[in-house]
């Protein structure tokens, strides 16, 4: 649990870090603060979890960290939903920062990045 909270702390800017180190030993809150003093600021927090405030949006991390480099297409056909709609989705789940884009020819390939698998990670605790 401690190594969840200290990796979600260096990626992501979040406070609840700090509200959870009650139940860490006193090394494990020194190395929560010391994450919580590197993080990003409070805009690009808001950034983020609006990147993932849409059950859609957490489906296609979910999609993209079992097979990822798939195109915006190839997500649309495996989830069952709008093309437009995912296209959207994407856009904003590449703004947050929570997936990279590449060309892979003439479509685009995205895959999630480091700071998405953080976020899977993070919300799988909360479940």
């Amino acid at each position: 649990m401690i190594y969840v909270l200290v990796e979600v702390a260096k990626n992501i800017n979040i406070a609840v870090a700090s509200r959870l180190s009650f139940w860490c030993s006193a090394e494990d809150q020194n190395m929560i603060k010391h994450a919580i003093k590197c993080m990003k600021n409070k805009r690009e927090l808001e950034k983020i979890f609006k990147g993932v405030a849409n059950h859609r949006r957490v489906e296609i991390l979910l999609l993209l960290e079992k097979t990822p480099g798939l195109s915006v297409i190839e997500i649309s056909y495996q989830l069952k939903v709008d093309y437009k709609t995912i296209a959207e989705h994407i856009r904003k789940l590449h703004i947050a920062g929570l997936i990279f884009k590449t060309n892979k020819g003439s479509s685009v390939a995205n895959t999630i990045s480091p700071l998405g698998q953080s976020i899977l990670v993070f919300c799988r605790t909360l479940e």
